[in-house]
């Protein structure tokens, strides 16, 4: 970022390890420090190593799960 002659360089330090959900910001965009009153969002992050899944299992197939077992999970994208 350049303002007038002077050039300013920051580094953004991610608080996680994990993959990026969604950037709201691209290189270059201005933001506001998180010292400030406000804050500006700059990506959505996630840690993808542990997931807890919660959902429902119909009646029928419940009798067939048993404890640590296996399963194939696929997930669809919600907005």
């Amino acid at each position: 970022m350049t303002i007038g002659e002077t050039e300013i360089e920051s580094i953004v330090k991610a608080p996680i390890d994990g993959y990026v959900l969604n950037r709201t910001v691209e290189v270059g965009d201005p933001v506001t420090p998180s010292h400030r009153s406000r804050k500006d969002v700059l990506m959505k992050m996630a840690n993808m190593e542990r997931l807890l899944f919660k959902g429902t299992v119909d009646e029928i197939d419940v009798g067939k799960l048993t404890e640590g077992m296996e399963a194939n999970i696929k997930v669809g994208r919600f907005p």
